[in-house]
């Protein structure tokens, strides 16, 4: 036929262009404890300072955990409702897709772990990035 594409055509295109995406890369981090008996603010104890900031690190996960599920439940009844308004308007078409708009409920991770390493560095540790390739790592170095 003219003018369409074969299946294969589409398939040798994706797998070009997978081929040809450069590396990604993950940032994994290493928590080195402070040297010394005391460390962080007002001369706490390394291990106190560090065990406060394990519990606010819980914390921000446990309020984030919160705000997801509350979010989720309002997703939730903001879909029950608009079915049932659907439902009941039998002088029109069912357009389901109406009630596919919802708020986003991904809080990340992120925030919590910066404010960690941030705790963990003030507490008088150390922390060190690293960038690892988590894919397409044969290209590495390629150009």
């Amino acid at each position: 036929m003219k003018g369409s594409i074969s299946k294969t055509s589409v398939i040798g295109l994706l797998i070009f262009q997978l081929a040809s995406c450069g590396p990604i890369y993950s940032t994994d981090y290493r928590f080195t404890p402070p040297a010394g008996k005391s460390a962080g603010p007002a001369g706490k104890s390394a291990g106190r300072c560090l065990d406060r900031c394990q519990a606010d690190s819980d914390h921000c996960r446990r309020e984030q955990a919160d705000q997801k599920e509350f979010c989720e439940e309002q997703n939730q009844q903001l879909m029950d409702s608009c079915n049932r308004k659907i439902l009941a308007d039998k002088n029109r078409p069912a357009n389901w897709t109406e009630c596919g708009r919802q708020l986003s409920c991904d809080y990340p991770e992120s925030v919590c772990d910066q404010d960690y390493r941030g705790c963990y560095r003030e507490c008088g540790g150390t922390v060190t990035e690293e960038q690892v390739c988590v894919m397409n790592c044969d290209q590495v170095g390629k150009k």
